[in-house]
């Protein structure tokens, strides 16, 4: 063994079948390859996140899966709070008390259902993986324990993660990396309310201040991170950006009547304002009279 261990924390990991999962499983096996032995702590399944087992077979070699439950209540009180439908009446009965909508069932539903939203909230503080936090800690802490001199990856969102780890350092001294595939708060990726973000910020400078290095996923992430958070070293914080491995087989194409045709292809979450910078360009090269390139976007508003 090389004596270079690494321990990878990330919710998103094979079977679970989301953007994320590949940067982490490329990280993975370039770290292998300069001589790291990789150890992932990722959760058993998710409950609301899509899978697909055939992912399972991206994880490189060699690599050792710390697989734990993720407590999510939050998903049940989800599954109560949402709208039941009334059931249909059966063939040989009038079914008047289960198909009206003012049955007493219904009744109860809707006055718990104002309730059950503002659980909801709480318990997905400040994301549903709210639940993981304890049990990252734990694990974190024991496996460095363990393994004298290991470094702790820790690869989020969900940004509990980040939580847990920063939890585990509490009780534990390791050498940390936080790495952003999406940020937190800086830039501001979904509106909140003033409380909120405040709350999360000062969560989020309460792991900034105290892993060893930060990982941006895009330079502008990274100038973003060192606006919003002044005591943060220049030399801490590090833009790695996400690519395409050609080491990789690529998958047959489609047939060629159904390629879309661009210039530029985007793939990802949409951030307030991301599309200004091409919007400016197009209307700039229109003005010149000169083509605007082609965009497609594959991504999440």
């Amino acid at each position: 063994m090389s004596g270079k261990t690494l321990l990878v924390v990330s919710y998103h990991f094979p079977p679970i079948a989301t953007a994320g999962v590949y940067r982490i499983v490329g990280l993975i096996k370039y770290l292998q390859d300069s001589g790291w032995s990789v150890t992932v702590l990722t959760v058993n399944r998710s409950s609301h996140e899509r899978t697909d087992d055939s992912t399972l077979g991206l994880i490189p070699d060699g690599v050792t899966v710390i697989r734990t439950p993720s407590p999510e209540p939050a998903g049940q009180i989800q599954a109560l709070s949402r709208k039941r439908r009334p059931a249909q009446a059966g063939a040989g009965g009038n079914g008047a008390e289960q198909s009206s909508p003012r049955s007493w069932r219904s009744r109860i539903v809707r006055l718990a259902r104002t309730p059950l939203r503002w659980i909801y909230k709480a318990l997905c503080y400040p994301d549903m993986q709210v639940g993981w936090i304890p049990v990252v800690a734990y694990r974190t802490a024991r496996f460095v324990a363990s393994h004298p001199g290991a470094v702790v990856l820790s690869s989020t969102p969900p940004h509990s993660t980040q939580i847990g780890v920063r939890l585990a350092r509490v009780f534990r001294r390791f050498r940390w990396v936080a790495d952003f595939r999406d940020p937190w708060t800086a830039p501001l990726r979904q509106p909140k309310g003033r409380l909120n973000l405040s709350f999360q910020r000062m969560l989020e400078r309460w792991v900034l201040g105290r892993c060893d290095h930060v990982i941006a996923n895009t330079p502008g992430n990274q100038d973003a991170l060192l606006r919003a958070f002044p005591g943060l070293d220049d030399d801490r914080v590090t833009a790695v950006t996400n690519a395409f491995d050609d080491g990789e087989p690529v998958a047959s194409p489609v047939d060629a009547g159904e390629l879309l045709e661009c210039d530029i292809a985007y793939f990802g979450e949409l951030y307030p304002d991301m599309l200004d910078v091409y919007l400016d360009a197009a209307g700039e090269l229109r003005r010149r009279g000169a083509a605007v390139p082609r965009l497609h976007v594959f991504g999440i508003v």
